[in-house]
């Protein structure tokens, strides 16, 4: 990916997408995504193809859990709550509490890997071209 032909920022910004996608809950629907946002925003499809490869079964769980984790802190949303909730038939509410919870994490979450991701896939393409000797 670092050898590719684009400039640096475009090299990022695939991979930068592809992580969002990749950690966002896109129901497998991220690599296709990152295909057509390739074609419409002009970044490297091969790079965002990468970055959505940080959803793996191994990774998944982690982000699943990490999101719920970081929702509970953000919305202050206790987990036993929602489990009361579902224990008393309130369905819907727990639902509607689990969803927030998830996403305001997830969506964070998207964020805090997504940033770095960009700075550096982007550092690591230009380190890459002063190495060959080509002008980044």
């Amino acid at each position: 990916m670092v050898s590719l032909a684009d400039p640096p920022d475009n090299i990022a910004t695939g991979m930068a997408v592809g992580v969002f996608l990749g950690v966002f809950p896109t129901f497998y629907l991220g690599l296709a995504l990152a295909l057509a946002g390739s074609r419409v925003f002009k970044y490297p499809m091969i790079a965002s193809i990468a970055g959505t490869a940080i959803a793996t079964p191994l990774t998944g769980p982690v982000i699943i859990v990490a999101s719920a984790a970081l929702g509970s802190l953000i919305t202050g949303i206790d987990w036993q709550l929602i489990a009361g909730q579902i224990d008393q038939g309130q369905i819907w509410a727990a639902a509607q509490a689990t969803a927030l919870t998830y996403l305001a994490g997830n969506i964070t979450l998207c964020f805090l890997s997504t940033l770095p991701a960009y700075f550096i896939t982007k550092q690591a393409v230009i380190e890459y071209r002063r190495k060959q000797g080509v002008v980044a």
